[in-house]
């Protein structure tokens, strides 16, 4: 298994960097290869397309740390899935945004760890009416060939024009930034969002829950949490009366995916992170979910609607479901969802459902090697 994967780097197949759309702070950095076949169209009997190549994680996609391992974070995971499949969408001719993405994490995956590139496999399942296009992969341990992470989603193929020119892409060229990049406080406030510090001034109840986020688990130098970036800022918002949690969010022009839009895995690792941190925060205190690490087991986001670049946005998370497994484990169910807080009709443009696998015994951010983990999800 070993030598075929590095047999690709030197073979006779074609290397293309698929990297270019995403910035290097992302985490995520994709080289695939493929034998360039026929795209597939409705009705077609050929093979469908397909692609292999290579994923790397850098140490900016840091999740949690188990047994004294860091872990990627599964945002990250994601966000290398909708690239991954994305891209062969594109390269089979049939361009589009992602309508849904599905991701199903089988066994947590070691971050800078010895051999730690990991082997992908994507391609173009079936189109229907010339427009919906299904998509499926995988991403496989590079040393052993294990089964890491599997995906399957939906695109819509659309005109490659009408694609390029939409109203936010136009407003984005006529118009200066409104968020800056990088850390920024609204003064007196301490929030790092206008959302943020609007929320906690003008409305009765709300306080900003910030000194409870996430951090890299490891506490090494070398790694960075994979939301901590400056690409995006978020604040965590509580409101003890009404019993509420929010996440106010502000996606910078950096975390573009089609033109004037928030990229799909952005917006799929910012809703899975949201989903952690409202289980972090406020599983333990309000819903009675014994304190522990929680780690996604699966996770499905639909985008109903193109996310703007350039713009603040409420994320509302809710307690779904929680059962218990046949390995005695706690499995919650939680949905978020985004929408744009200055919409009257309150629209819903993106949302994610997960459900986490609670490691009982384990407290958040912390190295524990004695823990006792599950390998698979």
């Amino acid at each position: 298994w070993r030598s075929d994967l590095y047999t690709y780097t030197g073979g006779t197949r074609p290397w293309v960097s698929d990297s270019e759309s995403l910035p290097d702070d992302c985490g995520v950095y994709i080289r695939g290869l493929y034998d360039s076949p026929p795209s597939i169209q409705a009705g077609d009997d050929r093979k469908p397309m397909e692609r292999e190549g290579i994923g790397i994680f850098r140490p900016t996609a840091a999740g949690p740390a188990l047994k004294g391992q860091q872990m990627v974070h599964g945002g990250a995971i994601a966000t290398m899935f909708d690239q991954l499949l994305g891209r062969t969408n594109t390269l089979n001719g049939t361009i589009g945004p992602t309508a849904w993405l599905e991701v199903r994490y089988k066994k947590p995956v070691p971050l800078l760890a010895a051999g730690s590139a990991v082997f992908l496999r994507a391609r173009v399942d079936n189109v229907e009416n010339g427009k919906k296009v299904f998509l499926s992969g995988e991403m496989l341990d590079g040393a052993t060939g294990e089964l890491q992470g599997e995906a399957k989603g939906l695109w819509i193929s659309m005109d490659v024009a009408r694609l390029m020119n939409t109203p936010a892409a136009s407003k984005l060229q006529d118009s200066p930034p409104k968020i800056p990049i990088g850390r920024v406080s609204m003064p007196g406030s301490g929030a790092v969002t206008t959302l943020g510090a609007k929320l906690t001034r003008e409305q009765v109840g709300w306080v900003l829950d910030n000194d409870r986020r996430m951090e890299s688990g490891s506490g090494e130098s070398r790694f960075r949490y994979y939301l901590d970036s400056e690409r995006l800022r978020r604040d965590l918002l509580w409101n003890p009366c009404a019993r509420s949690f929010h996440i106010a969010v502000a996606f910078t022009r950096r975390c573009q995916g089609p033109p004037g839009r928030v990229h799909g895995g952005c917006l799929f690792a910012t809703l899975d992170d949201a989903i952690t941190m409202f289980l972090y925060a406020r599983g333990a205190t309000d819903h009675g979910i014994p304190p522990g690490l929680g780690v996604t087991g699966g996770m499905v986001v639909n985008y109903k609607a193109g996310v703007p670049l350039d713009g603040e946005y409420l994320i509302d998370c809710g307690l779904v479901d929680r059962k218990t497994d046949d390995k005695g484990r706690l499995r919650v169910t939680v949905l978020a969802e985004i929408r744009n807080p200055e919409d009257p009709t309150r629209t819903v443009l993106t949302t994610g459902k997960a459900t986490f696998v609670m490691m009982e015994g384990m407290p958040w951010g912390r190295n524990q090697p004695g823990a006792q983990t599950s390998a698979k999800l």
